[in-house]
């Protein structure tokens, strides 16, 4: 059993007024092509995942990634399973009990006030506030389960109204490299009520074989409504996607030129760590093309 958290998010977490640089402010979400998704994850403007850097990068997406673990005491906090010390920033290890020579941490072994300090919202966040960041923003959530079984993962969907008659008006995706997890997903009320997009997630890319991606992507289709692969794609790729009614969003793709190409190739949208940056390009994109209606 799960519990839902109820720390609040820090202060001061609306869109900016200014860049910095004494130009007009870049205007969040205003410029986006037609249908494309910007889907925040990480951050090179802060620590990863922490509510800060979260707080940061929402008024520029369309979507906050967040992986989600259980800590001992079954609290549902954003971080990947294995914590690294960045994730920790701002709770000093030699209070927490944690080892300073480590390198990495298990959620599952750490209790949420070993990651987590509510009175400076620093380190772990609780999935709770990045759920209230989301509806401040009016933006959705790209929810990873780490770990999770489907019944845990049912658990923290309805514990935070993500699902359900009394579901927040919070668009929600839900990726996984577990096949297994996104076709439970598929056989409940929850996917077939369109509550939940179901994205299959391929960290290690598609292949290059033709064969062997249609073969994926074949699959792909029984039970997902997307595909998220690491790194760039071929046009080919989107099409033959597309084809089998599957959106792609690549993952991890940060260049400016790159990430031109992939609207250019008819990807349906990004992940990346600095959607400020990418929003700055596709405002810049727009002027070149002399605006739209």
């Amino acid at each position: 059993m799960v519990d839902q958290n109820t720390h609040h998010p820090a202060e001061n977490g609306g869109k900016p007024n200014s860049d910095g640089a004494g130009r007009p402010p870049i205007q969040p979400r205003g410029s986006l092509p037609p249908g494309f998704v910007v889907i925040a994850h990480g951050g090179e403007t802060g620590p990863p995942y922490t509510l800060a850097t979260a707080t940061r990068m929402a008024p520029y997406a369309n979507y906050l990634h967040a992986p989600i673990a259980i800590t001992k005491d079954d609290k549902v906090v954003v971080a990947p399973n294995e914590l690294t010390p960045s994730a920790l920033f701002g709770i000093p290890m030699q209070v927490k009990g944690l080892d300073p020579k480590r390198q990495t941490w298990e959620v599952g072994n750490l209790k949420l006030s070993q990651i987590w300090n509510a009175k400076t919202c620093r380190g772990v966040p609780p999935l709770a506030d990045f759920v209230k960041l989301a509806k401040r923003e009016n933006i959705g959530l790209f929810i990873e389960p780490q770990g999770l079984s489907l019944k845990d993962l049912h658990s923290v969907l309805d514990a935070h109204n993500l699902v359900g008659e009394q579901r927040l008006p919070i668009p929600l995706f839900i990726g996984s490299e577990s096949q297994r997890i996104l076709r439970g997903l598929k056989s409940t009320l929850i996917a077939r009520s369109n509550a939940i997009t179901l994205i299959q997630l391929y960290p290690s890319g598609i292949p290059v074989d033709r064969g062997s991606a249609i073969s994926l992507l074949d699959n792909a289709q029984q039970y997902a409504q997307g595909i998220a692969p690491v790194g760039m794609v071929s046009r080919r790729l989107v099409e033959a996607a597309h084809k089998r009614d599957l959106a792609v969003y690549p993952w991890g793709v940060n260049n400016p030129e790159n990430f031109n190409s992939l609207i250019e190739r008819g990807a349906d949208g990004v992940f990346t760590r600095d959607p400020r940056s990418l929003r700055e390009i596709l405002d810049a994109r727009e002027a070149a093309e002399g605006g739209r209606p």
